[in-house]
């Protein structure tokens, strides 16, 4: 029996440290140029670029909090989901708004089964 050399090399999993940090410090300042931006919290704007940034950081937490309630980044996972959603509330049309037959068909049948 050879024994040959292994060709197989080994592959870190975990991400490079330095590369984390300045993944989370980006994070981190995009969600301060929000919030300094907004003095009233209660009715945030994103900008196109934000909004496109907050997309890839999502992606990037999707993948590594997945549905881990616990997980140190889930609050921010949840932070940047919210964001999202307010972009997309105050720039897509909604599909009622697209299609109105569509809401009153749905308004329709609610009535029809209250009957």
């Amino acid at each position: 029996m050879s024994t040959q050399p292994s060709t197989q090399k080994s592959v870190d999993v975990a991400p490079d440290p330095d590369s984390a940090a300045q993944w989370l410090i980006g994070l981190l300042n995009l969600l301060a140029g929000i919030v300094n931006r907004n003095e009233d919290l209660s009715r945030l704007t994103v900008t196109e670029t934000e909004y496109q940034q907050l997309s890839a950081i999502l992606d990037d937490l999707v993948y590594g909090v997945g549905e881990d309630e616990n997980h140190p980044l889930s609050a921010a996972m949840a932070l940047v989901g919210m964001l999202i959603k307010t972009y997309e509330d105050q720039h897509f049309p909604k599909l009622v708004d697209l299609y109105p037959e569509l809401a009153k068909k749905a308004s329709d049948k609610t009535t029809d089964q209250n009957i």
